[in-house]
């Protein structure tokens, strides 16, 4: 459960982060076959497509985001993804710069 609660305040804080004042934020959560999949979006800033690679790389900010932000980090989505791994989940994220992200947490179901 903290594993959990720690992957989604990450996504939630870099939704906040990394949008305007006012940007709507969507969390969502739905059941599938396979598990439970968790989703953060929102229409901030994005991530250049060519430095999506590298999103969950320890260290590592993308170059808009330090500009925007440039006390970050870059261990959140890294840490995240640590968890994600270590509870068995997924995480992943879909993103167009200037038009914003969606992170996914994929929990699958328990046998």
């Amino acid at each position: 459960v903290e594993a959990l609660s720690t992957i989604l305040e990450c996504f939630v804080s870099n939704a906040i982060n990394y949008s305007q004042p006012g940007q709507e934020i969507v969390f969502d959560a739905s059941g599938e076959t396979t598990g439970v999949v968790f989703l953060v979006q929102d229409s901030g800033i994005g991530v250049p497509r060519e430095e999506q690679k590298r999103i969950f790389e320890r260290f590592y900010r993308g170059s808009n985001a330090k500009a925007m932000k440039p006390d970050g980090t870059g261990l959140g989505l890294y840490i995240a993804s640590m968890l994600a791994e270590k509870i068995g989940a997924k995480v992943s994220f879909e993103s167009e710069e200037g038009k914003g992200t969606t992170f996914y947490l994929r929990i699958p179901r328990s046998k």
